[in-house]
């Protein structure tokens, strides 16, 4: 059995403080249900923080959660707006009732989270899942050039968290990596991924 992975006080430390309408978010997902790309029926719970203060406050719900439900939790490191979220939710709202979809009422909040960011404050995550020395050159390459904030650790390999840069920089890196690792503009990263939890 695998032990538990448990990010919490490296990503508390990437969470900035000082700005009334942002937030990060954190969701609970249950990998074993397969959902076809939609992430609506595996969220068992969703959180919202200020900062890396409220990330550690809830953490120990957060732990044993994940650990009775083999769930995993995921933290987007872009924040988000409260009122850009706001604005969402009520132009996903009016598209629910034109379109008479009443069933996904409960899962709005979670769609417009998931589809906006404070633009000037992103972070970009570059999914390493070998461990292969192409892929650890390109840590280098992006601690070299001032873009990396911080090495995830994840069940097979981590997540690199970076500030938006040009990509080109990166392209022969990324094409000597090839498969094993991949770039993401707006995902989420492994928070804690729980020992009972099975490699899916």
């Amino acid at each position: 059995m695998s032990e538990a992975i448990d990010n919490s006080d490296q990503i508390a430390l990437l969470m900035a403080n000082g700005d009334p309408d942002a937030f990060y978010y954190t969701e609970i997902l249950d990998r074993s249900r397969r959902s076809a790309g939609d992430n609506r029926k595996r969220v068992v719970r969703s959180y919202r923080h200020r900062h890396g203060a409220d990330l550690l406050t809830v953490m120990p719900q957060i732990r044993d959660l994940c650990e009775a439900t083999g769930a995993r939790a995921y933290t987007r490191l872009s924040p988000r707006s409260h009122k850009a979220v706001a604005k969402e939710l009520l132009r996903l709202t009016a598209e629910m009732v034109v379109a008479e979809q009443w069933n996904s009422a409960s899962y709005l909040y979670s769609r417009a989270c998931g589809r906006t960011n404070i633009h000037d404050r992103r972070t970009w995550l570059y999914d390493v899942d070998e461990p292969t020395g192409a892929a650890r050159e390109l840590g280098e390459l992006l601690c070299a050039n001032g873009h990396l904030l911080a090495t995830i650790p994840s069940r097979k390999g981590w997540h690199y968290i970076a500030r938006p840069h040009d990509p080109r920089e990166d392209a022969p890196f990324m094409n000597s990596v090839g498969g094993a690792a991949s770039l993401h503009k707006d995902n989420p990263t492994n928070l804690f991924i729980p020992k009972r939890q099975s490699d899916l």
